[in-house]
């Protein structure tokens, strides 16, 4: 039986611009237990990289979305979620990719993209750029990939492969079975090694059970949590019953 309770709460500084970044929250399959989020910040301060940005995750979630449909019409077996998140960054790059092209903007266009897909008691997170997804478990914490030091606005886009640079994309992907009781923490930049021990701390206090979890982690590990452009932090379980039709 899939996790039919999922709790989920979403921080955005006061101060993030809405031009630079934009993210999305969805249930795809409109059941308990599935979870989509994405989350895109522009790789410049640009027209180009701005258009990247609202481009980018509007094509990420479409292939997403027609993902699950085709899926649903065929009667297949899920879990689905890392084969998904390849579909909807592939859709992702090509679109911003081509469509760079067709303004002579080839390489102009740039963001980055991270994607995470919650189905079936599986997670799975990708992502071009910057940003890191984290499990909590019974009080441990488990990044989905290597810390890192954050890059300057300067070295963003030399150091960082994103969508719409090239035809092609790299994605960093990783999937774990969830259980219940998991707390799952998505920030939107790299941390170093000293914030992620800060954030090992914070874990003891429960953080990921608090109401405001997602910008209370912000507050404590970021210098500048006036202009974080996402971070989320949802709780997995417990089980609940959800009664599909009224008698």
């Amino acid at each position: 039986m899939s996790l039919t309770h999922i709790n989920c709460n979403i921080f955005r500084g006061a101060g993030a611009s809405t031009d630079n970044s934009s993210y999305v929250a969805v249930n795809p399959r409109s059941k308990p237990g599935s979870l989509v989020m994405g989350v895109s910040i522009a790789a410049k301060e640009s027209i180009s990289s701005q258009v990247a940005c609202k481009l980018g995750l509007e094509h990420f979630m479409d292939g997403v979305l027609d993902y699950y449909d085709a899926k649903d019409a065929q009667g297949r077996l899920f879990p689905i979620s890392l084969e998904v998140l390849e579909v909807a960054f592939k859709k992702a790059n090509s679109s911003v990719y081509q469509f760079g092209h067709k303004l002579a903007a080839g390489g102009r266009m740039s963001s980055s993209l991270l994607g995470v897909v919650l189905e079936d008691k599986i997670i799975a997170a990708g992502k071009v750029g910057p940003g890191n997804v984290f499990l909590q478990r019974a009080g441990e914490l488990f990044p989905f990939s290597e810390p890192a030091p954050p890059p300057s606005p300067t070295d963003f886009v030399a150091h960082e492969a994103l969508i719409g640079a090239h035809s092609a994309v790299s994605v960093e992907l990783a999937s774990i079975p969830v259980e219940q009781g998991d707390g799952i923490i998505i920030l939107p930049f790299h941390i170093t090694r000293m914030q992620q021990l800060e954030l090992e701390k914070l874990l003891k206090e429960d953080v990921v059970h608090k109401e405001n979890a997602a910008a209370y982690i912000c507050k404590h590990i970021f210098p500048d949590v006036f202009k974080i452009p996402f971070s989320a932090c949802a709780t997995l379980g417990p089980e609940t019953i959800y009664l599909a039709q009224a008698v």
